[in-house]
């Protein structure tokens, strides 16, 4: 109805009436929410109303790719590469020098997925309590310094508390970047970025692959001021340490204080996710949300895929490297059986 319709049928005196109403009750809303609502509300409320055109909206999402996209894929590819560390480890020495055993290898395994497990829980509510970008940077520095560490353990029983805090840290990034992607991007875009950050997995491989052979030659020709397994636990430590810097530096806290935006974009991205209807966050528990997850059919949903994903991802992760050591052995024999 238009507001021409709206003065015949209610007349202008009732029309001024309602739209003073309507004002106080905004003002209400805006008042409580800057206390317990959205971290962002206050911004939310300045963007309310203002139309982003499409070659806007693609500048927007070009740097919202660049800054923040491209970041999380770095860490996550990082992130993987600090897991399978251990499995290149294995074939490099490091059984030999801590005098590891099979079932004892396979515990150093299995600690790091049960830490990870246990501690998703404190992890997660932390990312909720305290600003988000600045307390991933802390856990990313945080266990690269454990994964340096790594390289001291003389036996077997230092090298799993490693493993366990080591699982403990990691238990953040993946819950962190999934509130981020949906800070950042609306829900159409979030399934594409998001795959972007997990299949950087593979490239966290390639890339911890190439080092450990690089290190492996240079072990065979002894020189190497240290065993070539304790050595990559520190390179891959430090560039961790080094990312978890440039994550508190670059990526801010809420879309609203980005510092690669422009005070009109900083409120057109808040405008962007709108439709999301889920706001940047909130640092108060709310019961009824836990209520409402739980009886949604697809969280079990969710939760049955990621438990037949997980199984089998953590045995490869941990046995990788010496499934295609015994592959190669297994081949040599075979070649030299046929000559």
């Amino acid at each position: 109805m238009t507001i021409q319709e709206n003065e015949t049928a209610m007349g202008p005196k009732d029309l001024g009436i309602v739209e003073k109403n309507a004002m106080v009750e905004v003002a209400e809303v805006k008042d409580l929410n800057l206390k317990t609502a959205d971290l962002a509300m206050e911004v939310a409320f300045q963007s309310y109303g203002m139309e982003i055109d499409e070659a806007t909206n693609r500048k927007i999402l070009r740097k919202i790719d660049l800054y923040v996209c491209s970041l999380m894929c770095i860490v996550y590819a990082v992130q993987y590469l600090d897991k399978v560390t251990n499995s290149f480890a294995s074939i490099m020495g490091l059984r030999t020098d801590l005098n590891i055993t099979g079932s004892q290898y396979s515990w150093i395994g299995s600690v790091f997925y049960i830490a990870y497990l246990v501690f998703e829980f404190p992890a997660s509510y932390s990312l909720q309590r305290f600003p988000i970008a600045k307390t991933v940077g802390a856990f990313v520095i945080a266990w690269g310094f454990v994964l340096c560490m790594t390289a001291l353990p003389t036996n077997y029983g230092g090298f799993l508390t490693t493993r366990i805090f080591l699982g403990m840290l990691e238990s953040a990034v993946t819950p962190a970047f999934v509130l981020l992607t949906s800070q950042w991007y609306k829900s159409e875009e979030q399934f594409t970025r998001t795959s972007f950050w997990v299949g950087c997995n593979g490239l966290g491989s390639i890339i911890g692959s190439l080092t450990a052979y690089g290190l492996a030659k240079r072990q065979e020709a002894g020189t190497l001021p240290i065993s070539g397994w304790r050595l990559l636990f520190v390179i891959v430590g430090v560039v961790t340490i080094a990312l978890g810097i440039i994550f508190i530096l670059v990526i801010p806290d809420v879309p609203a204080k980005a510092w690669f935006l422009t005070e009109e974009e900083k409120l057109l991205v808040v405008e962007r996710i709108r439709s999301n209807k889920q706001g940047f966050g909130n640092r108060k528990f709310k019961m009824d949300q836990v209520k409402e997850a739980f009886t949604d059919v697809r969280l079990y949903l969710n939760f049955l895929v990621m438990v037949l994903i997980d199984i089998p991802n953590g045995g490869m992760t941990n046995f990788q490297s010496k499934f295609c050591l015994y592959f190669k052995h297994f081949k040599t024999k075979s070649e030299k059986k046929k000559d």
